[in-house]
């Protein structure tokens, strides 16, 4: 049984993720810094290295929970095979441009992932695997990572402003899978 210390160590740690992720959602992943997570959360800024080794440490935390949040997202399937491959695809660019500051958060912000344990894969691979994972159910193996680089690089051009032309995305996908 868990003891008391540890569930609030849980519960503050907790707080401070979702204060990062409401700061970087509201005003950009730019936004976020310690102090202003600390005046968000009410602690002190040096209160908040009690629990996380730094800002990438609190990233990082919240991009696993972003990634985890996208990966239930695009499982949604009603169909089967290549069918159920596009509406993950649909799903995932839908995703991305409903929650553009998550994505920029997760995707977009280099290397500075340097907290992340050696052997945790970065949050792509979860989502790819994903992909991979229902390319190869549909038994068209070998394919999964053009399905993510068509979904990634839609969603990537509707987030970052860059636009593009409407297409069928859905269709694009199973003609890919064909």
């Amino acid at each position: 049984m868990p003891d008391a210390t540890e569930g609030r160590r849980r519960q503050t740690c907790r707080r401070i993720l979702d204060a990062a992720r409401a700061i970087a959602v509201a005003d950009g992943p730019d936004a976020l810094s310690m102090r202003t997570l600390a005046d968000r959360v009410g602690l002190s800024a040096p209160a908040l290295y009690q629990y996380f080794s730094g800002r990438d440490a609190i990233v990082d935390e919240v991009a696993c929970d972003v990634v985890a949040e996208l990966v239930a997202a695009i499982d949604v399937p009603t169909a089967d095979g290549p069918k159920r491959v596009a509406e993950m695809a649909v799903a995932y660019v839908a995703y991305a441009e409903g929650h553009v500051n998550d994505m920029h958060l997760v995707f977009c912000r280099g290397p500075a992932a340097g907290t992340r344990a050696a052997d945790a894969a970065p949050p792509a691979a979860r989502v790819r695997a994903a992909f991979v994972e229902a390319t190869e159910a549909a038994g068209r193996q070998g394919r999964a990572d053009a399905v993510w680089s068509l979904a990634h690089g839609r969603a990537t051009l509707g987030i970052t402003g860059m636009g593009v032309e409407s297409f069928d995305l859905g269709r694009a996908v199973e003609r890919l899978l064909d």
